[in-house]
């Protein structure tokens, strides 16, 4: 799990990325889930991660847009 959030000591947010094993663990349960039902369920919540995973992804570049994007400054005349 990939770490690009760090902790800043203050309250902020901090952690992974995305639980790999999680959405592994459930892709699994979903090809080897014989009641359809379940397997809806299974879908509906592997859905609510991957969504819930990108939004983590958006806010994260967010972050990064604001802390270091002045470091692509020089970068924008060079195009």
């Amino acid at each position: 799990m990939l770490n690009l959030w760090p902790d800043d000591g203050v309250g902020g947010r901090g952690g992974c990325l995305f639980d790999a094993d999680l959405v592994r663990n459930l892709c699994k349960e979903i090809v080897d889930e014989t009641d359809p039902d379940k397997s809806a369920d299974l879908l509906s919540l592997l859905h609510a991660v991957i969504k819930d995973d990108q939004e983590e992804v958006r806010l994260r570049a967010l972050f990064l847009v604001k802390k270091y994007g002045h470091a692509f400054d020089d970068l924008k005349g060079a195009a």
